[in-house]
């Protein structure tokens, strides 16, 4: 395998061992058990994060980099305001954002990489990840509620609990 630097690893491209439905399958077990997520909706619970996960994944293999994250950081926004209409808490969202790289780093595993090039590959990905996590709480942060009566409630560590 050459060398790749920091700057422009995998020639460019996230050209990674992973498949974005897989890991939105993944992201999704982690999270199916838990409130809010085993309350919502089966249309509801994926929010827009199959196209986020695609847009970190590059699924496209879109070369520019700038056209590429722009893309991402509307995914994200989408997903923080689908998420605020719902009335999801910020922790939640944080908490989906954390789901995702352990989904990550669970899918890299199972295609049989090693501690280290999981390590390495997370990294890759990391600025990514965490631009769509500033987008995503962005954008839920300046789209109002769907009703003003559940604004105390979308602050609390557990949605839905007293």
């Amino acid at each position: 395998m050459p060398f790749f630097g920091r700057k422009e690893p995998f020639d460019g491209f996230d050209d990674l061992p992973i498949n974005a439905e897989f890991t939105l399958l993944r992201w999704w077990t982690l999270l199916e058990d838990q409130r809010p997520w085993s309350d919502m909706l089966a249309d509801d619970a994926l929010g827009m994060m199959r196209f986020l996960i695609r847009e970190v994944l590059n699924e496209a293999r879109d070369p520019d980099t700038e056209y590429r994250r722009g893309r991402l950081i509307v995914a994200a926004r989408g997903h923080g305001t689908f998420r605020r209409r719902q009335c999801c808490g910020l922790v939640q969202l944080e908490q989906e954002f954390e789901t995702l790289v352990e989904a990550l780093r669970e899918e890299l595993r199972l295609g049989g990489l090693g501690k280290s090039v999981v390590r390495d590959a997370l990294l890759l990905l990391a600025d990514d990840i965490a631009a769509a996590r500033v987008a995503a709480v962005t954008a839920w942060r300046q789209t109002p509620p769907l009703h003003e009566d559940t604004i105390p409630m979308l602050d609390r560590p557990s949605y839905g609990e007293p």
